[in-house]
């Protein structure tokens, strides 16, 4: 009988059990550690670092290593006022940058500074499905051009699941035009819950932050950090299905576990901060059960998004 699990010693049942959940919350802390030991930390000061691809109509005299001091008439001296100044400014395709570089204090032109980049792609939804990838920059939606992130949101969400019609930009491939319908999940908001209509993307930055090297003390500590969140929002989001403030349409089996992890291992490295962590807390908590209208990620893992400590722009 003490061969078999049942002929165990309580103690010995228990710790079988539990080994695979401990291995599997090392192996997220690792993860996280390992990335925040790769991507660096985020200098003090707001400095511009690696430029992503825009489109050529797209006006941008940035240069990396560029300290941002303002936005139109905002000041910004900390990375939390380049949001602030960043919502304080009317969104235009083109925005006064006041930057310091070699020096010398001067104004150039660059994009918005919320503009429709994708930042990641959830998982099984419905931009994952269409093919859109993190990069993509979003020209139109149903023949009206968008220059704000927030404007992709508010009209997919006025769409109410209808299809609508995206005109993206790709980095090497040009213009090309996808077709897909939101679909309607919870998010957590900070009273509880709201259900909205999304396409599974993110909102992404044009530009990286300029960075330092992290240690590894600092980077087991964001390690930790991350999948206590992870933990946190696993564990409130089976609360909210249990007590029925949430749609127990979002409680998936191993097959829909295993076509999440699939898709976000596909984006190769370009996989999404929400993929990442939603296949994370899959592991951690497949036994039980898994949350897709998280999959989009609560927390954006970007050294821009960390040094800013916001949610990020969903749609």
């Amino acid at each position: 009988m003490r061969q078999t699990l049942g002929g165990a010693p309580l103690w010995a049942r228990f710790a079988t059990v539990a080994a695979g959940p401990i291995f599997n919350f090392i192996l997220s802390i690792a993860v996280f550690a390992g990335m925040a030991f790769w991507q660096g930390t985020p200098v003090e000061d707001v400095q511009i670092g690696r430029i992503h691809a825009l489109p050529e109509s797209q006006t941008n005299e940035l240069k990396s290593g560029d300290v941002v001091l303002g936005i139109g008439d905002a000041p910004v001296a900390t990375w939390a006022d380049l949001g602030k100044a960043a919502e304080a400014v009317p969104a235009a395709s083109v925005q006064q940058w006041h930057v310091r570089r070699d020096g010398a204090e001067l104004t150039v032109a660059g994009p918005d500074p919320f503009p429709a980049v994708v930042g990641g792609i959830a998982p099984r939804s419905a931009a994952a499905a269409a093919g859109l990838e993190a990069g993509d920059v979003i020209l139109s939606i149903d023949g009206t051009p968008v220059t704000r992130f927030v404007e992709l949101r508010d009209k997919v969400g006025a769409a109410e699941g209808r299809p609508v019609l995206l005109q993206v930009w790709r980095p090497g491939a040009g213009v090309a035009e996808y077709t897909l319908a939101a679909r309607e999940q919870d998010l957590p908001t900070a009273t509880g819950f709201e259900r909205r209509w999304l396409i599974g993307v993110t909102g992404g930055s044009f530009f990286d932050p300029a960075t330092r090297p992290t240690g590894p003390g600092e980077a087991l500590g964001t390690g930790v950090t991350r999948t206590w969140d992870i933990i946190g929002s696993s564990i409130t989001g089976l609360w909210a299905t249990v007590t029925g403030q949430i749609s127990s349409c979002n409680i998936g089996g191993a097959i829909s576990i295993a076509e999440t992890t699939g898709q976000a291992a596909s984006a190769g490295a370009r996989i999404s901060s929400g993929g990442l962590r939603s296949c994370r807390r899959q592991s951690a908590f497949s036994t039980f059960c898994r949350f897709p209208f998280w999959t989009a990620g609560i927390w954006s893992f970007s050294p821009m998004r960390r040094s800013r400590g916001v949610p990020p722009r969903r749609g």
